[in-house]
Formats: structure tokens, sequence, C-alpha cells
């Protein structure tokens, strides 16, 4: 199996906090941090994308060197890692501590050698200057007394460099080495953003004092403040220069990025602008609820916007013709994904994680932690929506025709156009369900190890079978398409396939996961099961060479949630990191 592309998730942002993006010297990739990955995600055409997961922290910050040969990113617990940007396997060059915290930013010089850190201090120092290859010292980053929250190194000798901080002050360096020179103290409130012009002859600071000044690039003298009729109405936090020094944009939290572009008329914090960098004459914004905004001098509006998922994905599903891919995340957002060009359109549907989702060629159905069932009609731009609550947490969703079988803790719901028609208590926990492609038959596991099977009469559900031979919790489970097998996974990784329409064991040779089960997907003919785990990896199954797999390891950092397929010769995954379409060759 190989990865065909790859639908990152969003850039991970906070609340009040400026976030850090970078392009590539081409102008082709844009570098960013989520969750514990870091993503080079391809400018022109978003669904292709590189993925780095070696930090064992948050992410923080990624910023390509000059040369573009490596790529530095920084995480929570102050390591640095120094990798290739330009091969697939992404070659480990450094790891430096540099801060006892979180770092916040980091930049490297014009000559690609030496790299300043900085961020949140817990113990000793604020930031470090150091060798990317050695991790030696090449100066001391000192002169501020509260978190730092920006960096940036001038790119033309004599070398310089600024930093920022929240005690309101800016600080200015000489180097090589680096060494503190001057505090610059124009900014009335915490100091957001500073970046050198290309041409080296100034910078700009932008703080939550809405202000901008402008200074000099050799000395630190701050020349004038930036003013304009339409100035800023809220914190500044992130400012930017276009390539050849005569513009800058800044983006703010009054919902816009100045050069000047309004992104909403409605005030909400998901539309605070936190982040920007030039592309070209392209300007890339970055809102607070992960939307990569596209813009241009000619355009007052984005001329595109890239939407996904910030937090874990935890639910995946597909439509029928496969052209629409569902998935919902930690946070309750729903997205719905074309397959051909990775775009998707993003709805904030629940208020807590999403349990399961289904859908097919105009409606997606989800089941969510805030315990309730939503059908959301997609097939125009103004999706309506159908909000039914459960009085329960559900565990699992299943469509059969008109018909929706959702499970709680306590109870099996049966929904009929959205609508509860009748309610099964039963005398065991649910935790899986899965219904007949041909038959009015849908089957329930359970965390006690068992299953059971149930026949529709009508909207009636009457139990006809159960049986327990399982180790572990029935955490997923799956008909084939041709309804002649069900495969049961459980918590323990063990999968179980039964021959229809007896339930007898068929194999018990699905074992070679070692994490909870949380997918089980079948080809078209029935003839292989692709599955999916918290173990990370997916494995492709076949009911005829059962002991035989075809395996993906480490396919998801921090476990794989869902699995699906789109032909017989691919695959989409999920997990807490993004979404992958894979070719199969079975």
């Amino acid at each position: 199996m190989r990865s065909v592309s790859i639908f990152a998730n969003q850039p991970t942002t906070h609340r009040g906090q400026p976030v850090h993006l970078s392009v590539d010297p081409k102008q082709e990739q844009l570098a960013y941090a989520s969750n514990r990955s870091i993503f080079l995600r391809n400018i022109d055409n978003p669904a292709f994308s590189k993925q780095y997961t070696q930090h064992v922290a948050a992410t923080t910050v990624a910023k390509f060197s000059p040369s573009g040969y490596y790529v530095a990113s920084a995480d929570d617990n102050g390591i640095v890692r120094i990798w290739d940007a330009t091969r697939e396997e992404s070659i480990l060059k450094n790891e430096i501590k540099v801060i006892s915290g979180r770092v916040n930013d980091l930049s490297w010089d014009e000559d690609s050698k030496r790299v300043i850190a900085i961020g949140l201090f817990l113990i000793a120092r604020l930031g470090h200057a150091f060798l990317f290859d050695s991790g030696n010292s090449v100066g001391e980053i000192q002169g501020h007394s509260a978190v730092i929250n920006a960096v940036s190194i001038r790119r033309q000798r004599p070398f310089r460099a600024a930093t920022v901080s929240d005690d309101r002050n800016i600080v200015f360096y000489h180097g090589v080495p680096y060494r503190y020179n001057t505090t610059i103290s124009v900014h009335s409130n915490f100091v957001h953003d500073v970046r050198f012009s290309p041409d080296g002859e100034t910078f700009i600071t932008v703080g939550a004092d809405a202000k901008v000044f402008l200074h000099n690039g050799n000395t630190g003298e701050t020349i004038t403040e930036l003013r304009s009729a339409e100035g800023h109405r809220g914190s500044i936090f992130s400012v930017s220069w276009d390539p050849s020094s005569k513009f800058v944009a800044t983006s703010s939290a009054d919902h816009t990025t100045k050069l000047t572009w309004s992104f909403s008329a409605t005030p909400s914090p998901t539309h605070q602008q936190v982040g920007n960098v030039f592309a070209g004459s392209q300007m890339i914004s970055l809102s607070y609820d992960g939307t990569i905004n596209y813009l241009d001098r000619s355009s007052a509006k984005p001329t595109r916007n890239i939407s996904g998922h910030q937090k874990s994905i935890t639910a995946l599903g597909i439509s029928q013709d496969s052209n629409t891919i569902f998935s919902g995340s930690y946070d309750g957002r729903i997205c719905l994904w074309d397959t051909a060009f990775g775009s998707a359109r993003a709805s904030n549907a629940h208020t807590n994680q999403v349990i399961q989702v289904e859908g097919n060629e105009t409606v997606v159905y989800s089941v969510a932690m805030d315990d309730t069932f939503r059908s959301m009609d997609y097939s125009s731009k103004s999706s309506s929506v159908s909000i039914q609550p459960l009085g329960d947490q559900p565990r699992g969703l299943a469509i059969a025709g008109g018909i929706t079988i959702i499970i709680t803790n306590s109870k099996i719901h049966i929904l009929q156009s959205g609508k509860s028609v009748h309610d099964l208590a039963t005398t065991f926990e649910p935790s899986s369900v899965a219904a007949h492609p041909l038959k009015a038959e849908f089957a329930v596991g359970a965390t006690d190890n068992s299953i059971h099977v149930y026949t529709l009469n009508g909207t009636m559900p009457s139990e006809d079978l159960a049986f327990t031979i399982h180790r572990s919790a029935v955490t997923y489970i799956s008909y084939s398409p041709t309804g002649t097998h069900l495969a049961a996974g459980e918590s323990s990784g063990r999968i179980t396939v039964y021959s229809l329409p007896d339930y007898k064991v068929h194999t018990s040779k699905w074992v070679y996961h070692t994490g909870r089960i949380t997918g089980i997907a079948w080809n078209g003919s029935g003839s292989h099961a692709a599955t999916s785990s918290l173990d990370t990896n997916i494995f492709v199954y076949s009911i005829e060479r059962p002991s035989q797999n075809i395996s993906i390891k480490n396919a998801h950092k921090g476990g794989a949630t869902g699995v699906r397929w789109i032909d017989n010769t691919r695959i989409v995954t999920s997990g807490g990191d993004a979404i992958k379409i894979w070719e199969v060759t079975v």
C-alpha cells in the first residue's frame, strides 16, 4: 500500500495567541503545526501534504530554512527538531532542548546555519540561539521579564535580531554572537509579532494595543507608528512582508487582515485572524477556527478558503457513490470532503465529540456525546439540519433504507424520517451496531463481549439470536455488502468473522491488531476487509486467505479511528492527525 493524498488537519490555534506560519523559498508549500504533527501542505493543491510525526508533545511552530533544505519545528516540551524537508523519510539532522517550556516561535538566519528559538520559560532562559547542526550556542537571549511571543532575524549582514514579549517590550540584538543591545518600549500592551523586511532595512512590530510600529533594521530605533483611517479595532496577532519589502499584512482579532481584507460582518471569535504569511504575491491568512484563507490584492474577499478539522478525528463515513467523505471530530465539527479534490465543507454540527457519522448522496447522519442525533441535508449550499435529542449517550448508528438505528448506553432507538418511532430497552450495554445490507436485520455488539441479532418487522425490532464467544467488548461490527459475512472487532484488537445466515465462525485469525478496533470496511465484492485500530495500524484481510494481510504500520499518529473503501483499489482512513487516502493492491 502507498499513500496517495493527505487531507491534513488545520493549524492548531489558541485564544489570544498568534500563530506563526512559514512558506518554502519556492512558494509552493505552507508549513504549520497541528496537534502533535507538522504539515508541509501544497499551496495550490491542499490535498497533497507531507506529515512529520516525530514530536512526542504538541507541536507549536515550524519554519523552513532560507535554503529550503531543512525545517525547524518545535513543541510544548521546549524541543526543536531540525529535519530534511526534501526527502520523504524526513531524516533528522539534530534535536535540541532549547528551553524548559513551550517554544512559541523560531527564526533562521540567511545562511541557514543559525536558529533562535523563544517561548515560555519555566526554568532559566527564555530562548536560545544555536547552530542548527551541532546545537552549540551562538549568543544569549535575554532582556525580557515575561513570555516571548515572536522572534525575527535580519537576513543581511551585520546580523540583527528582535524579540517581542508579553512584558510590552521589544528587545534588539546584535550578532553574531547574538547579544542584548537595547530595549524598545513603544507598545502599551502585549507585543505579539515582529518581522524584519526582506531587504533588512526595517522591521515591524504589532501587538494587543492594535498598533503597528516601524523600526530601523540596523539600529533598532523606532521610525514611526503606521496609522490609517481604517486601522485595526482589535489586537493584532500577526504581521508579514511581501517579497518586495513594499507591503505588509497584519491579522487582527477584529476579523480582518489589512491590505485590506474583511472576513465576517458578524462578531465571532472563530473569524479572528491570528496568523499570516506571503506566498509570492499571494497572501495566506489563518482564522482562529483553523480556516486557511487565500487573499489577493485585487479582491476584498478571500479568493479561496481551506477548511477542515483542528481536533482529533473520531468518526469516518463515505457516501454510497464514494464522491463524498464524511468525518467528525472531538470538538463536534462535521466535515464533508470532496474525494477528488480534498476540499471540505465544515460545520460545527455538534457541541461535543462525534461518535459515528454515516450518509448518502444528499444527507449525512451523526451522533455525538452531546446526546443528539443530527441529520443534515448537504445537497444545497444552505444545509438544513434536523436535531433529535436522545436522552442518553449514543454509542453508534446504522442506516437501513429509510430506518435509522441508534444505540445508547441502555437502549436501541428506531427512527424513521428523523423521528423516533420505537425505543427498546436492553439488558446489556450496547457498544456497536451494523445493519444487514439486504435484509431487515441488524446486529448489536455489547460491552459484555456478546453479539445480539435483531429482525425488523416494519419499525419494530425483535431479538432472534444472542451469543458470547468474544474475549472482550465488541467495539465495531460490519456486514459484508453481499450479506454473507459479519466481522466483529474487539477492544483487544481481535477480529472474528462469522458466516451468515447461521452466524457460525468463519475465521478467528484476524488477530494482528494490538489495540481497540475502531473500523471495519468491506470492499465491493466482500472478498477483503480493511480494519483500523487505536494501535495506529491499518490492515487489509482476505476472506479466502485469513492468515495473510496487507499492513500500513503507524498510519495515524495517536491511533486510527476509521476506515472506508473508496473503490476496489483505494481506501480512506482517519485518525488524530488527518484523513489519508491509500492505494491498495489485493
